[in-house]
């Protein structure tokens, strides 16, 4: 049970960047909605080890500290574990978001997730709760990487 509980957490650490706060005045229903479905949508892919197609919506800034091909062939060599049954949004909210590789925090929005996976050599499932940070560049939604994983791909590793 301990090594599925790691496996969720690496899920949505290998996602996104922590928690912050401070309201914006971006918002809307709608707006709040979208970003719940688009860090659902993320949360998947990337539990399906389907490392490209979640690459497409990261950062511009970190897609540049780690370039396609990189990025794909570095999440390979530790896939995801078991299965992700469930994501679910409890909640969405305008907030001040970190980028790593930005000093200042930017306008964003966080969306607090509860995730379930299950592991085939484990009977039971696994469920965590965590929030995550989005920002909008060009109109479109995009994920960050934590900060220690940006700086690992800068420096040109693989992130542990």
């Amino acid at each position: 049970m301990k090594g599925l509980r790691l496996s969720v957490w690496l899920v949505v650490a290998a996602l996104f960047a922590g928690p912050s706060a401070t309201a914006s005045a971006n918002g809307g229903k709608n707006h709040l909605g979208e970003a719940s479905a688009f860090a659902s949508r993320i949360v998947r892919l990337i539990g399906q080890n389907r490392y490209a197609e979640a690459w497409a919506s990261l950062h511009p800034l970190h897609q540049e500290a780690a370039p396609l091909d990189r990025y794909v062939e570095c999440e390979n060599l530790t896939p995801i574990p078991g299965e992700i049954t469930s994501v679910r949004a409890l909640r969405a909210r305008d907030a001040s978001v970190h980028v790593a590789g930005i000093t200042d925090p930017v306008r964003g929005t966080k969306v607090t997730l509860r995730i379930v996976i299950r592991n085939a050599a484990i009977p039971a499932s696994v469920s965590v709760v965590k929030t995550v940070g989005l920002v909008e560049v060009a109109q479109h939604w995009v994920w960050l990487l934590p900060a220690a994983r940006y700086t690992a791909y800068l420096a040109g590793n693989c992130p542990e």
